[in-house]
């Protein structure tokens, strides 16, 4: 993608040659048939693929295009910049694809835009040469759009080749330092598997309304040749009053360090502290009065909008029952951080796509101590259903984590027992199934606080919050 410069091919070459055996040599490109891309005339995504040599890196991407199954229109545009190799003749033999020849090296970034001004769907993908994408990973993007309001830029979850999570985020620091967040660890981790707000994500794989990119001139030249590029471009969509997500279910294989190597004292690569101290220096008050100081941040406090974390132990933890999914994104909608514990991986799914960590084994074995133990100094609010489990619970709680306050979720309409009423005692609220339960659990235990779990009664966002003011 960016021209490599004397010192650094060899490197390229053994980086390639044994850390990446799976991606196909040279000849083996040229031997190979024809490629053909199914994209549309009438796309709604464009996808820009900058290029500089490497035709075997570029070609087993656009084979991964070909090959992942999408339901969404997309055209490709390979922007190649001025490659020394074949790769314009290679690029020829793939069918679907419009390929652009800069006349002359413009490097990366330049090269970018040039791709952007010559889209034509709604939207734009920047996709690094060095990638291959996998099933539904456009849908997913899209997707994130419409569950998400005031969304302005989505990025995909990295992987190494090895499997290996390479980036689910990142975090930019107050001195302008950036990491990459969950480097090098299991990729099915809770807190790496929902959508969540971020400051940044690698310019590997982004997604971003054609206009809004164009409108905000692109990528900034500012950071010639390149690195920063991605941070600066985040925090701009930021100052148009729109946020930018992480998408987990857009999982994307990046051969990291194929194109500039890994040498911070050479060659492009070089640029990344050189350009951290221009980015630093633009956005000095801004990361003065947001950010953290470097090494501050966490994996469980990752997210970009620090919430209070609001956990849920539902009654059944297979499946999402109808009005769950509902319920829980109305919570997230006022102000809480949501982690559910479930059992199903299908669940596990909704609850990331829906931005809510879904808390799943062998991550999070089944058990009240297992669940809230780990979390107890994090945790502000515990919403469970009624169970046998619930004194355990309270006494964890109260021995534990006495901070945290308890909403039991009362889904019978029937009275309460001798038994299940003493284990109500100890709730700081019970959430009735609709008014005709508000009104019999307060003739039955007037010392209760209840409210009605009605979409159409305010009385449980009003409870929640009185439980958030006075956490």
């Amino acid at each position: 993608m960016r021209a490599p410069v004397a010192g650094v091919k060899q490197a390229v070459r053994w980086a390639k040659r044994e850390r990446f055996p799976d991606l196909p040599s040279d000849q083996q490109v040229l031997d190979a048939p024809s490629l053909s891309l199914p994209t549309s005339r009438s796309p709604v995504v464009s996808i820009v693929i900058p290029v500089y040599g490497k035709f075997a890196t570029t070609w087993s991407c656009l084979q991964a295009l070909a090959q992942a199954r999408t339901a969404t229109p997309f055209e490709v545009i390979v922007v190649d910049d001025a490659s020394p190799d074949r790769s314009a003749e290679v690029m020829g033999f793939a069918s679907g694809v419009r390929v652009h020849r800069n006349p002359e090296n413009l490097g990366f970034i330049r090269s970018c835009n040039v791709g952007a001004q010559l889209a034509t769907g709604e939207w734009l993908c920047l996709l690094n040469n060095d990638t291959r994408v996998t099933d539904g990973w456009l849908d997913e993007l899209l997707q994130t759009f419409e569950l998400h309001a005031d969304t302005g830029m989505v990025g995909a979850r990295l992987l190494f080749p090895d499997g290996r999570l390479q980036e689910a985020g990142g975090t930019v620091f107050r001195d302008g330092s950036a990491s990459h967040l969950g480097r090098n660890r299991d990729p099915g981790r809770p807190e790496y598997a929902f959508v969540r707000e971020v400051d940044y994500c690698s310019g590997a794989c982004l997604l971003l309304r054609t206009e809004l990119y164009r409108s905000l001139g692109g990528f900034d030249e500012h950071y010639l040749p390149a690195y920063y590029e991605d941070a600066d471009l985040a925090f701009r969509v930021r100052q148009r009053g729109l946020r930018v997500l992480y998408q987990p279910l857009c999982r994307v294989v990046h051969y990291e360090g194929i194109t500039n190597g890994r040498d911070l004292q050479r060659g492009v690569k070089r640029y990344q502290d050189v350009n951290r101290e221009k980015f630093r220096e633009r956005w000095q008050q801004t990361l003065l009065a947001e950010h953290p100081a470097p090494g501050r941040r966490t994996a469980l406090s990752a997210e970009r909008r620090l919430r209070p974390q609001l956990l849920v132990i539902p009654r059944q933890s297979v499946g999402l029952a109808a009005n769950d999914l509902q319920r829980w994104r109305a919570l997230d909608a006022l102000g809480w951080k949501l982690s559910v514990f479930t059992r199903d991986p299908s669940a596990a799914e909704q609850l990331g796509r829906a931005g809510i960590e879904p808390l799943t084994p062998p991550y999070y074995p089944t058990g009240a101590s297992a669940l809230v133990g780990p979390r107890a100094a994090s945790v502000s609010l515990l919403w469970c259903d009624d169970g046998p489990w619930l004194p355990e619970l309270h006494e964890l709680i109260r021995t534990s984590a006495p901070h945290v306050k308890t909403v039991v979720n009362w889904t019978d309409a029937r009275p309460l027992d001798t038994a299940e009423l003493d284990r109500m005692r100890c709730a700081d609220l019970i959430v009735a199934v609709d008014d005709q339960a508000v009104l019999a659990l307060q003739a039955q235990a007037p010392h209760l606080r209840v409210v009605s779990a009605a979409s159409s009664d305010p009385q449980l966002a009003d409870g929640l919050r009185r439980l958030l003011a006075h956490r």
